[in-house]
């Protein structure tokens, strides 16, 4: 018999068909009387539909976002050290000259 936590940790690999054959029996069982991950259980199916729309391409996309995306987050990034080190500054003399 399983609990509902060995489910829990079952449930993505049985949505995605990837579970043993034994397994899928004990996790049925347990979906049979447990309306708790029963429920998990139909959310998960929803997602699992939403992954087989996804292309090989959207995967790489995600993976390795395209340059002009990357160059524009580090730019951000930088300008924010920018700002940072300035207002840094701008305090340092402000105490110094305050002092």
């Amino acid at each position: 018999m399983m609990t509902c936590d060995d489910v829990r940790m079952s449930l993505g690999a049985y949505v995605l068909g990837a579970l043993e054959p034994e397994e899928c029996v004990l996790v049925e069982a347990h979906l049979a009387e447990c309306e708790g991950c029963r429920a998990e259980f139909e959310e998960l199916t929803g997602v699992a539909a939403f992954l087989g729309k996804v292309s090989q391409e959207d995967v790489a996309q995600a993976v390795s976002p395209p340059h002009a995306v990357l160059d524009r987050l580090l730019s951000a990034r930088a300008r924010r050290r920018r700002t940072s080190r300035v207002l840094l500054s701008l305090a340092a003399s402000v105490l110094v000259v305050g002092l």
